[in-house]
C-alpha cells in the first residue's frame, strides 16, 4: 500500500510537470482542445466535441449525490452504494456481482474520454472538510504529435467519518493513449485502470434508539463492530488495447487554385475516405475482494464455516477478452469536416467476443469460456443526432452465460418543437456468480437450480428539440421474471412469478433572468415491494441564482440543493457479504421522508472554479432521526470546500 501511495504521488506530480517537458514537441497544425471516445471511433463517428465547462453540480464532490439522489450509502464518503431508482442489469455476459462500490471506482467504458489538444490541458481539483475529508482529482492530456495523444486521470478520496469505525480510503487512476496515422486509416487506443479501496466496516448501529435518543452536534452511537477490527479491501485493474483499421479509397479533391483553363487544380495529396473498418480489442480485467475480521471480541457473527478466531474472506476474479469487430458506414475526417462526402443511410457493426474467466476463493476455483456475438444496426442519423432507428443485439453461444440474449430497439423522431422516443428491450440473463456460489467464513451457498432471469422493458419519452435539453418526461414499464434477490436471511432467492415495475421521470431546467431551477422527480411502483423495494417518489432539486460580479470578472452562484425520497423499507447492507439484502416487512427499519438540504456558493474566475458548501444544513431541524440507509445515520451538518484550476484554454 505504501508503494502504491508513493507511485500515486509521483504520478500526480508528473501531471503538473509533463506539460512543460513535452511542450516543445507540440505542433500547431491543429487548434483548441476537443474530446471524443473509443465508442465514437468504433461507430465511425469521428466528430470531436468541446470539453464541458459547466458549473452544474460542481459542488457535489461525492458521486453518490450526483448519480443516486443522495441516499442509500453508509453515511460516509466512499462507502457502499445502492441505487434508489431501479435500473435494469446492463452488464453484458458474465457478471461477478458486487456492484456496491461501482460509484467509487473508475470503470473501463468505451465512452471514456479521449482528447485531441493543441496545447497540454491540465485540471487540478482539491476538496476538504471536517473529519479528515480529503479529495483530489487530476487530469492531464496532451498531444505529443498532432496524431498522438496521451493522458492520465487520478482521483483520491478519504474521510474518517463522523461516527465510529467509518474510515474510507480510495485511489483511482487511469492512463490512456490514442494514436492514429495521419490519414486516419489506423488507430490504436490503450487504457490502464487501477482502483484501490480500503474501508472500515462498522456493521451499523444496533437499533434506531441507539442514535435517535442521543443529543449534541456530534453523536457516537454504539455500533456492531465496536472493538473488532473489520475491514473491506477491494482491488481492481483493467488493461485494454483496441486497434482499428479502415478500408476505403483515396481521392484528390479540388483546391481553390485554378489552372490556365480556369479549372480547379486537384490537391497533390490524396485524401483517404474510409468506408469499412475492422477492430480488435484485447483486455484483461482483475478484481479481488477481501473481508477481514482480526478477532471476535464480541458476539456479532453467528455462523463460522472456516475459522472461529478470525475471518479472511477472499475472492479473486480474472477476465481476459478478445473482441473482433467489423463496422461499415460513412466516415468523416476529424481534421477537415468541410469535405463533402456522401453518407450512407445505414450503419452496421458486428462483434465476436471470447472471454476467458476465472473465479477463485480459498483453494478452489471455477473457470469458464464465454463466446458471444453482438451487433448494431442503425440509421446514420442516430449516430449523429439520435434520431431514426437503432437496434442492438447480443447473444451468448457458449460458457457460463450460454443462452443469454439482449434485444434493444429504439426509435426517435422530431415533431415540431419536440423529440419523441420509444424503446423496447427484451433480455434474458444468467444469475450473477455471487448469487450462484459463495463460500465465506460466515455465509455459504451453492445454488445450482437458479434459472435464467428474463426482463421486458418498454420506455416512452418526450423532450424538447435541440442539443440543450431543458425538458424530458419519460414512462417505463418493466416486467421481471424469475427475479433474483438477497432475502431477509441474507441468502439468494428467486421469485417464481413475475414482478411489474412502473416508473415515470420528469427532468427540467427553468430560468427567469438570474434565477434557475433544475429538477428531477421520479415515481415508482413495484407489484411486489417485499422482493423489489423502491421508494414511491424520489427527488433532487436545485435552486440557484447566477450572475456576473465585479465587472464581469467573477461568475457566481448561490444555491440550495434538496434531496428527498418517500419512506420505504430500504435494502439493508450486510457487511460480511458486501451486499444489500431486502428486509423482513415485519419490524423493518424504514428510511426516507427526510429533506437533506445543502446551501452552497460556487464561483469562477477565469480558469479557477471554487465552492463553499454547508452540507446537511437541515440536521436537527426536522428531528434527530436521519439515515442514509437502514442502521447507518447520515452525516451531521458540516462545511465542505473545494477549488479547481483548469490549465488550458
Amino acid at each position: 500500500m505504501k508503494l502504491f501511495k508513493k507511485a500515486s504521488i509521483i504520478l500526480f506530480l508528473f501531471c503538473l510537470t509533463s506539460g512543460a517537458m513535452l511542450k516543445a514537441q507540440s505542433d500547431t497544425a491543429y487548434s483548441s482542445s476537443y474530446k471524443t471516445s473509443e465508442e465514437n471511433l468504433l461507430m465511425g463517428v469521428d466528430s470531436l466535441r468541446y470539453i464541458d465547462t459547466s458549473m452544474d453540480d460542481f459542488h457535489l464532490y461525492y458521486p453518490a449525490f450526483k448519480k443516486n439522489y443522495g441516499l442509500l450509502d453508509l453515511g460516509n464518503s466512499g462507502t457502499a452504494i445502492y441505487p434508489l431508482v431501479f435500473q435494469l442489469n446492463n452488464t453484458p455476459g458474465f457478471d461477478l456481482g458486487w456492484h456496491y462500490m461501482d460509484f467509487n471506482r473508475t470503470l473501463y467504458s468505451e465512452s471514456n474520454n479521449l482528447y485531441k489538444t493543441r496545447k497540454p490541458i491540465t485540471s487540478l481539483y482539491y476538496k476538504q472538510g471536517p473529519n479528515n475529508l480529503l479529495g483530489m482529482e487530476a487530469l492531464h492530456s496532451q498531444n505529443i504529435k498532432p496524431n498522438w495523444n496521451f493522458g492520465v486521470e487520478f482521483r483520491r478520496l478519504k474521510e474518517d467519518g463522523f461516527y465510529i469505525n467509518q474510515r474510507s480510503s480510495s485511489y483511482n487512476t487511469r492512463l490512456f493513449n490514442w494514436y492514429h496515422t495521419k490519414d486516419f486509416r489506423y488507430h490504436v487506443i490503450g487504457s490502464a485502470i487501477w482502483n484501490r479501496i480500503d474501508n472500515q466496516e462498522s456493521g451499523g448501529i444496533y437499533n434506531r434508539a441507539s442514535f435517535d435518543t442521543l443529543s449534541g452536534a456530534i453523536r457516537n452511537p454504539l455500533i456492531h463492530y465496536y472493538q473488532d477490527p473489520v475491514r473491506n479491501k477491494l482491488r481492481s485493474n483493467h488493461f485494454t488495447v483496441t486497434q482499428l483499421y479502415r478500408f476505403g479509397q483515396k481521392r484528390h479533391f479540388p483546391t481553390e487554385a485554378l489552372d490556365s483553363l480556369n479549372r480547379p487544380i486537384p490537391d497533390s495529396i490524396a485524401t483517404f475516405i474510409p468506408q469499412h473498418q475492422i477492430s480488435l480489442r484485447a483486455s484483461l480485467q482483475t478484481y479481488s475482494n477481501l473481508f477481514t475480521v482480526g478477532s471476535f471480541k464480541e458476539d456479532n457473527f453467528t455462523n463460522f464455516y472456516l475459522d472461529s478466531t478470525q475471518t479472511f474472506d477472499s475472492t479473486f476474479y480474472r477476465n481476459g477478452e478478445l473482441s473482433l469487430g467489423y463496422e461499415t458506414g460513412a466516415f468523416k475526417r476529424m481534421a477537415d469536416d468541410s469535405i463533402s462526402i456522401q453518407e450512407k443511410k445505414y450503419y452496421f457493426s458486428a462483434f465476436f467476443d471470447i472471454n476467458f474467466i476465472k473465479v477463485a476463493w480459498l483453494k478452489d476455483y471455477a473457470a469458464y469460456t464465454n463466446i458471444a456475438l453482438r451487433s448494431v444496426i442503425a440509421t446514420r442519423s442516430w449516430m449523429k443526432e439520435k434520431t431514426g432507428l437503432y437496434a442492438k443485439i447480443y447473444s451468448c453461444l457458449h460458457g457460463y452465460n450460454a443462452g443469454d440474449f439482449d434485444l434493444h430497439l429504439q426509435s426517435a423522431q422530431y415533431l415540431s418543437f419536440f423529440r419523441f422516443e420509444g424503446s423496447l428491450r427484451l433480455k434474458g440473463y444468467q444469475p450473477n456468480f455471487f448469487s450462484y456460489y459463495y463460500f465465506g467464513n460466515h455465509n455459504f451457498w451453492y445454488n445450482k437450480n437458479l434459472k435464467q432471469q428474463k426482463a421486458n422493458q418498454l420506455e416512452l419519452s418526450i423532450s424538447n428539440k435541440g442539443s440543450n435539453e431543458w425538458f424530458r418526461l419519460s414512462y417505463t414499464a418493466n416486467n421481471l421474471n424469475d427475479y433474483i434477490y438477497l432475502g431477509p436471511d441474507a441468502m439468494p432467492h428467486q421469485y417464481s412469478s413475475s414482478i411489474n415495475l412502473q416508473q415515470a421521470k420528469l427532468q427540467f431546467k427553468a430560468a427567469v433572468r438570474w434565477l434557475h431551477w433544475h429538477g428531477n422527480v421520479v415515481w415508482q411502483k413495484a407489484s411486489v415491494p417485499s422482493v423489489l423495494p423502491v421508494p414511491q417518489f424520489a427527488s433532487k432539486q436545485t435552486l440557484f441564482a447566477e450572475g456576473w460580479l465585479f465587472k464581469h470578472n467573477l461568475s457566481g452562484r448561490l444555491g440550495v440543493d434538496l434531496f428527498w425520497c418517500s419512506q420505504y423499507n430500504a435494502p439493508e447492507y450486510v457487511a460480511s457479504l458486501r451486499s444489500f439484502k431486502v428486509q423482513d416487512p415485519n419490524g423493518a427499519f424504514q428510511v426516507g421522508n427526510y429533506p437533506f438540504i445543502n446551501v452552497y456558493v460556487t464561483g469562477r474566475i477565469k480558469t479557477v472554479t471554487f465552492f463553499v458548501m454547508l452540507q446537511h444544513a437541515t440536521a436537527g431541524i426536522f428531528g434527530n432521526s436521519y439515515y442514509s440507509s437502514p442502521y447507518y445515520p447520515m452525516q451531521p451538518r458540516a462545511v465542505r470546500l473545494g477549488i479547481q484550476w483548469k490549465l488550458y484554454e
